[in-house]
């Protein structure tokens, strides 16, 4: 009895994973094809740049173009696409809700063992509770950041901040428990509880931080190997 209704857990962990690996793929082919309507525009624009003779708007305009390259080429450095692709969609989508996102990669997630479609479930689910809690703050005043940095030799830690949100000590014990949610929108309450169970299941931890006034930061600490996933 007690096996079955473990497999039938897992199962459904399995089932609820897969529906929002989905969701988060129609938001990244979404965002490709945006990112080629954005380069036929950016083409035409120096062409009527150039029309006209204005080099100096043509240069302004490059070295904007060349800042949005260079976040870019700070994604490659993490040698994981889904996961480049993921924080390049989630950019995009700071842009639509006005909130400032920022990411610096300070190590590689090549050498994670955990599958890529999970890892890019428990990013997205956290980076989207952030911008959540950032959306009921005033506009200049909404900031995101996600920091991936290498915490030893054998660990990688993917930090998620945001500025606008406390969560109180006797609170954290509760939010990743299956169903619990502190929404108002009928949202299921799984989401954080999906993705406790996954980074366990790689050895790994969430924790969180937050302080009233200062911003609520989740940590996710994922062992890594040589081989990374296989």
């Amino acid at each position: 009895m007690i096996f079955r209704f473990a497999q039938n857990m897992a199962t459904l962990t399995m089932k609820q994973t897969e529906e929002v690996y989905l969701e988060y793929m129609d938001e990244l082919i979404t965002h490709f094809r945006s990112q080629r309507h954005d380069f036929l525009n950016h083409m035409q624009v120096v062409y009527g740049f150039a029309k006209i003779g204005n080099l100096d708007g043509i240069l302004r305009y490059l070295e904007e173009l060349n800042l949005e390259a260079d976040e870019t080429l700070s994604l490659l450095q993490l040698k994981h696409p889904p996961m480049a692709a993921l924080l390049r969609a989630k950019a995009a989508t700071a842009t639509v809700k006005q909130v400032q996102f920022q990411v610096s990669v300070k190590a590689s997630l090549e050498r994670l063992p955990i599958r890529p479609f999970e890892l890019v479930k428990v990013i997205g689910n956290i980076i989207d509770n952030a911008f959540d809690e950032e959306i009921k703050a005033p506009e200049q005043q909404r900031y995101v950041e996600v920091t991936i940095e290498e915490t030893s030799p054998s660990y990688i830690a993917i930090h998620v901040f945001n500025r606008n949100s406390y969560i109180p000590p006797e609170q954290q014990s509760l939010i990743f428990r299956q169903g619990y949610t502190s929404k108002q929108d009928h949202h299921s309450g799984t989401g954080l509880a999906i993705s406790k169970q996954i980074v366990q299941r790689y050895g790994g931890k969430i924790t969180i931080w937050s302080e009233p006034e200062q911003g609520t930061r989740f940590t996710v600490t994922l062992l890594a190997n040589a081989k990374g996933y296989r």
